[in-house]
């Protein structure tokens, strides 16, 4: 049987070390392991929709990081006189 505060976004938090560690964590591995450890049954779509969660923060993260680069190489150089930060940029950016 379900439970009320096994949400989508507790199932996401509670898998996403196994998500980093095994990014092919299946969803079916996600609902075994909840009513395993948790003894909590969920639906196969809460749990797919949980990793997809999972997967959006992850890779929304690194984006981010990413995106901040440029800003983090000035602070470099405005806060540490005389240093260079030098920024390297793919044609996939």
């Amino acid at each position: 049987m379900g439970h009320k505060q096994a949400t989508m976004q507790f199932i996401a938090d509670w898998i996403l070390p196994k998500v980093k560690d095994h990014p092919q964590y299946h969803p079916t591995q996600i609902v075994q392991d909840v009513k395993r450890e948790l003894r909590v049954e969920i639906t196969y779509s809460k749990a797919l929709r949980a990793k997809e969660l999972v997967l959006e923060a992850i890779h929304s993260s690194f984006e981010d990081a990413y995106q901040a680069m440029p800003k983090y190489c000035t602070d470099i150089e405005k806060t540490n006189p005389g240093s260079l930060a030098k920024l390297d940029i793919s044609s996939e950016n």
